[in-house]
């Protein structure tokens, strides 16, 4: 009810945002929360931005982790910290509108916004400067001068890139074009193991019973596998692997971004859950068989490279939208069988299971 109240005292100034004449910006600052596959999803779009406007400066609001352990000079001109939300919220309010005088910033852009980004959002308002965001279902986002609003549930990874070349007025860029995040470049280790990734901060998570199926087939085949985990679910994995020794774990030992795209880059086949590791496949070209949900419409997170297959189990109340699962059975996940992700291993690698 708040975003929608705030949305009706905004409404009016919307409308004559959408009449108003826009320059092409020069100073652009890119605001996300971004997980790291949302991360990595944004970056064609920031690339092909780049290239159309050469000579534009280049802001983007990263996580730390992000900007300290990769390279973002082939989108950024910047990489610039989050403001604080412990401060109070004017403080965060002010904060912004300092950030945005200091760089001379002349357009923002949110690629989507929540609670958190309502005091970057405000202060862009009242310096009236051009600042949109993708998607239109929350009635707080006519604050914004400009909401795009996707159409035929396109792909996340697509609506990053329609969400700036549609505003900045941009031909669609053909394919998907990573930039490159790593300098010097990733060591390329020959195509090994299998590497599975069991854990997501969501629930969105395949029954361990599954995973033993799974690993007692690859077992079968003689098929060297691996797991990757942050060191938060190290404990989790020894769990996970008590009845498979064979597994090598990686929980302990995959501290970085960078080491975590090596052993992407060195595996066969990746095997996930619906997060950040599964984006990391689709950048590198790795196959890749993502153990999906039911969450969000199965068109925008279904997979979006070739080189990827995205499962999940059909049922009434998909999508729901929520998280957790409202019901509490997690069908859209859990009713996905060993045997139909090793009939899509199949499709992307017959020879490791031949």
């Amino acid at each position: 009810m708040l975003h929608f109240g705030l949305g009706l005292l905004a409404w009016p100034f919307w409308i004559r945002d959408i009449f108003r004449s826009r320059a092409t910006p020069r100073r652009v600052l890119f605001v996300g929360r971004y997980h790291l596959g949302d991360f990595l999803m944004f970056t064609p779009a920031l690339l092909a931005a780049r290239k159309r406007l050469p000579q534009a400066w280049f802001g983007i609001v990263v996580q730390e982790k992000y900007s300290s352990d990769i390279s973002l000079d082939a989108v950024a001109d910047a990489a610039l910290p989050e403001i604080d939300e412990s401060q109070p919220f004017f403080n965060q309010i002010r904060a912004w509108l300092r950030r945005f005088r200091e760089h001379r910033v002349d357009a923002v852009v949110f690629h989507r916004f929540t609670r958190p980004d309502l005091p970057a959002a405000l202060a862009a308002f009242w310096l009236g400067l051009p600042h949109r965001v993708g998607g239109a279902d929350k009635g707080i986002q006519a604050l914004l001068t400009d909401a795009y609003i996707p159409a035929n549930r396109e792909k996340v990874v697509e609506y990053h890139q329609h969400l700036i070349s549609e505003w900045l007025d941009l031909p669609p860029e053909p394919a998907l074009i990573w930039p490159d995040l790593f300098l010097p470049p990733l060591f390329r280790y020959p195509p090994g193991e299998i590497l599975i990734a069991p854990f997501a901060q969501h629930s969105k998570i395949w029954p361990t019973e599954s995973w033993h199926i799974l690993l007692r087939e690859l077992r079968a085949r003689s098929r060297s596998v691996a797991l990757s985990a942050a060191p938060g679910a190290a404990a989790a994995a020894d769990e996970l692997l008590a009845d498979f020794p064979e597994v090598k774990n990686l929980a302990r030992t995959s501290t970085s971004l960078r080491s975590l795209f090596e052993t992407v880059q060195s595996s066969s086949l990746v095997i996930t859950v619906d997060t950040g590791i599964r984006h990391v496949a689709a950048m590198l070209g790795v196959p890749c068989v993502v153990l999906g949900h039911g969450r969000e419409h199965r068109r925008i997170m279904d997979a979006y490279v070739p080189t990827e297959r995205y499962l999940w189990n059909a049922v009434p109340c998909a999508p729901c939208g929520a998280e957790p699962c409202p019901l509490g059975h997690l069908q859209c996940i859990h009713g996905i069988t060993a045997e139909r992700v090793l009939a899509a291993i199949d499709e992307l690698q017959p020879e490791l299971l031949s």
